[in-house]
């Protein structure tokens, strides 16, 4: 088949600083700089890598309170996280989505890592604790004796948990993952967390999720009805305000409730119960700015915009904020409520060569719900081409997006017998078995987007065959999308990115990505600004499927 290759039109102008210099210039310019080490970096970072020091420089010079760095993979952008904190001599707290990531940042650089209560155990109720019962397993701080009515002597000294929390304010650095943060600021009591002067959030494209998540509430029908004995008819989902005087009203009950079963010593009711009343507090505090919806036997709610919630419980007062991330872009900070004046937006070129991880956007079906039988298998066939001449001898991806779509590539594929399917919770364990089974092997899960590595001979070329839409039939995605009509668009965006982002993890790496849907066009063309530079200039169209990179 012959192919016409077509570059993508460059993007148009945004609102960015784009620092950008030949790799070979920049690599000569760093001779000049003084090493990491001699500011403190630990001695694995002998070497500045190039634009990091000018990122460095132009963060620290930056008069906005909140810096954004666009930082594609290979970057380094832990160096460029601690270095402000070292070179401004502020007091900085590190923010991550990855417990992995978490352990980095503190295995490398020996900051305080503090972690959810769930991740420590508790001592009282080891042997030799005061609350030791031989009868009774230990359990972790989260189910401690302290919360459960009884006044625990380690929490003023000894417990690992307490004793973290209250070294953090005096510690020069510290990292903590996104959940633990917001829940502290949002249910501990004020001040537990002083006011940092310097707020780091890597994986800054998370944050806005992170966010919405903790702010949410999710109460079962089944608890409503057995907790509080009423058979009284429930409020409609998409009305927060009626769910709202529900809670006020039956707050007393489930709170007296709770204070019963932790005097009695009833642990697992009394967990349950608190949780219980925690959700109806949640319930009581929402407004119109709220949307739910039913899954299940649940009721689930969220806040339509996170803006509302960012400043008091994700920057919680920080004096700097930066962000970092490989797809965060202008869109990001804002959403987050941050004023385009507040903002100094850099971003910085990729050092891994373009034509070592091109970007094909070959477009074959306009992919849709109820999309009709012929145009799911004109895909899959679409697939089958770019698998004939790539899967001998090599490991590849299929980014399936749902577990629907799963099951049709599992169907319809002629190379599903070499494709591991990993079902939801598995895809840890269908990562490792990509890596230990010998190509030809392909990966079809809708789940490897953030947070998987997948270098070198893990995975060679990748397809995307509908653009990552975000859930459209839920009550909270219409509302989210009346508010602001881009939110889809955004969503798909960052998550594109995310996805073809996990092959190719080096300079010296190669691999390919496929994007078959035709919606990407509207990406592509019409919304361009919600697209990183990196990954744009990486973008080929094809009219048809291009020979396979060889090294």
């Amino acid at each position: 088949m012959s192919v016409t290759a077509k570059l993508v039109p460059p993007a148009p102008e945004k609102p960015r600083v784009v620092l950008e210099m030949d790799w070979q210039t920049a690599e000569l310019i760093l001779r000049m700089y003084p090493p990491p080490t001699l500011f403190g970096a630990p001695e694995r970072f002998p070497d500045w890598r190039p634009h990091q020091y000018e990122a460095l420089c132009a963060s620290l010079a930056s008069t906005k309170r909140v810096v954004v760095h666009n930082a594609p993979t290979g970057f380094g952008k832990e160096l460029i996280a601690c270095m402000e904190a070292l070179m401004s001599g502020r007091r900085a707290v590190i923010l991550t989505s990855s417990k992995p990531l978490q352990t980095q940042y503190s295995d490398e650089w020996g900051m305080l890592d503090i972690r959810g209560q769930n991740n420590y155990p508790c001592l009282a109720t080891h042997p030799g604790g005061e609350f030791f019962e031989e009868d009774s397993a230990p359990v972790m701080v989260d189910e401690g004796p302290c919360h459960f009515g009884k006044e625990c002597s380690l929490k003023s000294g000894g417990c690992v948990y307490y004793d973290k929390l209250r070294a953090a304010p005096s510690e020069s650095l510290s990292v903590w993952n996104y959940d633990l943060w917001l829940s502290i600021n949002r249910f501990s009591p004020p001040h537990s967390v002083r006011k940092v002067p310097l707020l780091v959030l890597d994986e800054a494209h998370a944050a806005t999720d992170r966010l919405l998540s903790a702010m949410a509430v999710d109460v079962a029908q089944w608890d409503i009805r057995h907790i509080l004995k009423t058979r009284s008819k429930l409020p409609k989902a998409e009305d927060p305000v009626a769910w709202s005087q529900w809670a006020a009203k039956y707050r007393p009950t489930a709170a007296n409730m709770a204070d019963v079963a932790k005097a009695t010593g009833d642990r697992v009711r009394a967990s349950k119960l608190e949780a219980f009343k925690r959700a109806l507090d949640g319930l009581a505090a929402m407004d119109v700015g709220w949307m739910g919806e039913e899954r299940g036997d649940h009721f689930y709610f969220e806040p339509i915009e996170p803006a509302r919630f960012a400043e008091q419980y994700l920057f919680a007062g920080a004096e700097k904020v930066v962000m970092v991330s490989a797809t965060i872009v202008p869109d990001t900070p804002r959403r987050l409520g941050v004023a385009e004046e507040d903002i100094d937006y850099f971003e910085y070129p990729s050092s891994f060569p373009v034509a070592n991880r091109p970007i094909y956007y070959l477009p074959t079906v306009r992919m849709r719900y109820g999309m009709d039988a012929e145009d799911t298998r004109a895909m899959v066939r679409q697939f089958d081409r770019i698998a004939s001449s790539r899967i001998w001898g090599t490991r590849g991806v299929n980014h399936a997006v749902s577990y629907v779509r799963q099951q049709e590539f599992r169907e319809l594929s002629e190379y599903a017998p070499f494709m591991l399917c990993p079902k939801s919770g598995e895809v840890d364990a269908g990562i490792a078995q990509l890596r230990a089974t010998p190509p030809p092997v392909i990966l079809n899960s809708p789940a490897i987007t953030t947070g998987y590595n997948l270098a070198g001979d893990d995975a060679r070329w990748g397809v995307m065959s509908k653009m990552p839409y975000p859930p459209t039939q839920g009550n909270i995605f219409k509302a989210r999308t009346e508010a602001d009509p881009r939110y889809p668009l955004a969503i798909a965006a960052r998550d594109t990115m995310q996805a073809t982002g996990r092959i190719v993890r080096g300079a010296d790496d190669w691999g390919e990505n496929f994007l078959l849907d035709k919606s990407f066009a509207r990406l592509i063309y019409a919304e361009r600004d919600l697209l990183a530079k990196w990954w744009l200039e990486a973008l080929v169209r094809v009219d048809g499927v291009p020979q396979p990179i060889r090294r």
